[in-house]
């Protein structure tokens, strides 16, 4: 691996966060992360489980030795490593501290011989930022990917929840040459469909607000409406799986999904015949289930066209099979007033080229 990434700020003090932190990380959570979706982020107990289990969560300190700021690497036997939930006091922004979390975590990736990837979101431009100056380049969007259950206009007003739009940025060496080439395989229809999706997300229909607080009005009652009707329907499901109290794992005629309660989202693991599985994630109230599926993999990429799912954004990963990089395309199936519920975007200039750039060697 051969990624260069410089903490040429000033160093605050930085150190693995410990159990007894916990309750001053919920407290941090719940002045910095208003709105996010998982509930365990702003409880002292959730977040004293997370560490124990091995959480590997940093945190930067004040000269007072006081949390002013903390992120999370998620590692697993993946070679990608994820930067996430960076969380910085409100009151402290725009001094670095994210840029430097983002770094750091991202050295510790390398340290495990792994690439730093991160979802960020495309309202932020800050975020966006933080993560360009960890050597990270910006891809695709992914269309409302998450929600965030309070957003607010440049004079404070409420505006509620909607569905944001996430900037997939990642550290792996770009190949536009490979991709360019793997692309040129793909039949017209997918290259056309996967160009014009990826275009239509830097301009998002702007959310019906009534409509967007009926669907996702908060994220309990999300939470329990979808966990609610998956049991009604737990007939056709082979087996149900808790992860924690916010995500089940799900089992449908073999095909394994992630469903991310008060998301409303859910993520296919591994492919088979995805018409099933597809139809009941959008009878359970499932917004966005997402599939990726490698560029080249003919097979699967038909079944999800059988499923009616549309190829709307991409990304370079790792093979879990071969180590190899390889372009995945992010097969999409929306449903339940989806497109009524997604918030706008504020996408960095370089950001913004970056993705062009991308979608212009598809659309050539």
């Amino acid at each position: 691996m051969s990624i260069e990434i410089q903490l040429n700020i000033t160093q605050p003090n930085i150190r693995k966060a410990q159990i007894q932190d916990s309750g001053n990380l919920a407290s941090l959570a719940k002045k910095a992360f208003e709105g996010y979706p998982f509930e365990y982020v702003f409880s002292e107990d959730g977040t004293k489980e997370a560490i124990a289990r091995g959480e590997q969560r940093w945190v930067i300190l004040n000269e007072n030795n006081q949390i002013t700021g903390c992120a999370v690497l998620g590692l697993s036997d993946s070679r990608m490593a994820e930067v996430m939930r960076v969380m910085i006091d409100p009151s402290l922004r725009k001094n670095g501290a994210a840029t430097y979390l983002t770094k750091k975590l991202s050295l510790e990736a390398i340290s495990e011989e792994k690439y730093a990837w991160a979802d960020v979101r495309g309202d932020q431009i800050g975020m966006q930022r933080a993560g360009m100056g960890a050597s990270m380049k910006a891809i695709s969007l992914e269309q409302g990917k998450h929600v965030v259950y309070n957003h607010k206009d440049s004079e404070g007003r409420e505006l509620g929840p909607a569905r944001e739009t996430m900037v997939h940025m990642t550290t792996l060496p770009v190949n536009e040459l490979d991709l360019k080439n793997e692309i040129a395989k793909l039949p017209n229809t997918i290259r056309e469909q996967l160009a014009n999706n990826l275009k239509s997300s830097l301009n998002p229909t702007p959310k019906d607000q009534s409509l967007s607080a009926a669907k996702l009005p908060n994220a309990k009652t999300t939470k329990e409406r979808v966990l609610n009707s998956i049991n009604y329907n737990s007939e056709k499901i082979g087996s149900i799986v808790s992860v924690n109290n916010d995500i089940k794992k799900i089992e449908t005629a073999g095909i394994n999904t992630v469903v991310v309660l008060p998301d409303a989202s859910a993520f296919i693991l591994n492919g088979g015949y995805l018409d099933e599985t597809v139809n009941l994630l959008t009878a359970v109230g499932i917004q966005v289930a997402t599939y990726y599926c490698d560029l080249n993999d003919e097979k699967m990429q038909q079944k999800a066209i059988d499923a009616g799912m549309e190829a709307a954004s991409i990304r370079p990963w790792v093979n879990e099979k071969t180590g190899q990089v390889v372009w995945q395309i992010a097969w999409r199936k929306t449903a339940n007033d989806y497109k009524d519920c997604l918030h706008t975007i504020s996408l960095d200039p370089l950001v913004e080229r970056q993705i062009m750039k991308i979608i212009n060697v598809i659309e050539k």
